[in-house]
């Protein structure tokens, strides 16, 4: 009877296992413009047609990127419409964006997934935040 019922049950545990690690949650970015005085001012998206954004990473992981101009972009969930590159960045650990639409009449309003990747160090670093415009 033991032997049954674990027979019964390991295949769900086995499936649960796995979809809980499926789900594991992307961080969220800090988007940021700095100040005149060094602060960070945040926000909770990322602009199209903006040029003042950057996301704030944590420090081990902008140094574990290494050179910034060796940092390669990759961008999912986005509509065809909204393109994005990667611009020098303004502040310590922080890494620029700048997002527009090829169609400014087709807005955009859904969080993005963001996959910073440096082939050179061998290191990639993914997060999501919501992009927007209007």
């Amino acid at each position: 009877m033991k032997k049954m019922f674990l027979s019964a049950i390991l295949p769900f545990a086995a499936l649960f296992a796995t979809a809980s690690a499926a789900t594991a949650e992307i961080p969220q970015g800090a988007v940021v413009t700095e100040t005149k005085g060094g602060n960070y001012l945040t926000y909770d998206h990322l602009s199209t047609e903006a040029a003042w954004q950057g996301v704030l990473l944590p420090p081990e992981v902008y140094a574990a990127l290494g050179s910034p101009v060796q940092i390669q972009l990759s961008v999912k969930n986005l509509p065809s419409n909204v393109h994005v590159s990667l611009m020098p960045n303004e502040g310590t650990n922080e890494v620029g964006f700048n997002i527009w639409r090829s169609n400014k009449g087709i807005g955009v309003n859904q969080k993005a997934i963001f996959t910073l990747t440096n082939p050179a160090a061998h290191y990639s670093y993914t997060f999501q935040d919501t992009v927007f415009g209007q």
